[in-house]
């Protein structure tokens, strides 16, 4: 596998080239992804993100105006599609 690492017999040096090698990914994760995770994980991320803020501005103005749901249940449909078209698609695109 290409990302496995050798570690070496010593105990000791094994556990500073494990340090070593999780401060590379934390590095190359940046500060939000150690939150969303690395760059495989983000477009699902992303998707949810967008789906969550969207249900949350849904039922507010479901909330406040009763009449619109049926249209905010449709608008929300149409997005969530849209969020998963998003995630397919874009994950077929990669050439990792």
């Amino acid at each position: 596998m290409a990302n496995r690492v050798e570690l070496p017999k010593d105990t000791n040096l094994a556990g500073k080239v494990l340090e070593a090698e999780h401060a590379s990914k934390v590095v190359d994760m940046g500060k939000i992804g150690v939150y969303f995770g690395s760059r495989e994980n983000a477009i699902i991320y992303l998707a949810a993100l967008v789906i969550v803020a969207a249900v949350l501005g849904a039922s507010a103005i479901a909330i406040a105006e009763p009449s619109l749901r049926p249209d905010v249940l449709k608008a929300l449909a149409a997005l969530a599609l849209s969020a998963l078209g998003y995630m397919f698609g874009a994950g077929g695109r990669r050439s990792d």
